[in-house]
């Protein structure tokens, strides 16, 4: 696992903790995805207070190495927070292997096709049209309240942070 010096998880803390969201596009909150049960849901209408969106890559080493970060945070946030992993309609069918194989303890999901979503895969990508991962939203009931990338997750600080936005 990777070291991160205090000035970086600070760094990436601070990110977090800036409230408006910057360069994501408004549609998150309201596009349409299926989960690997075929279950057509929004972000609105998950149950948790928070709701901590990591858009990922199975060949993604920095996705990858979030992870356990993430599954820690989980367990310690409980009922008031849930991680979805979200994946581009092309790696779809190679995340949800992965994260089989692996057993992750995320809920997957993907653009729903068909959905109003499905016009805007770009989404995903940076203006240069790369496809731009990892990155980390929050939403609370709905709302998108922080962007972050390469955050330790299962720190103390980063779990009192979400702790205080779940409210």
């Amino acid at each position: 696992m990777p070291t991160i010096s205090r000035r970086a998880m600070f760094g990436g803390l601070a990110a977090l903790a800036a409230a408006p969201a910057r360069a994501e596009p408004p549609l998150w909150p309201n596009m349409d995805l299926v989960d690997a049960n075929g279950t057509q849901f929004t972000i609105g209408t998950t149950a948790a207070p928070l709701t901590i969106m990591h858009i990922w890559a199975h060949w993604c080493p920095p996705c990858l190495a979030e992870l356990p970060g993430l599954a820690a945070l989980a367990q310690r946030m409980g009922p008031r927070a849930s991680v979805l992993l979200v994946s581009h309609p092309q790696n779809w069918a190679a995340d949800v292997a992965y994260a089989q194989r692996r057993a992750l303890p995320f809920r997957l999901a993907t653009l729903a096709p068909g959905g109003a979503s499905w016009v805007r895969p770009a989404a995903f990508e940076e203006h240069g049209g790369r496809y731009a991962v990892p990155r980390t939203l929050v939403f609370r009931r709905g709302d998108q309240v922080a962007l972050a990338g390469d955050t330790r997750w299962n720190s103390p600080a980063a779990a009192a942070r979400l702790v205080q936005l779940a409210g």
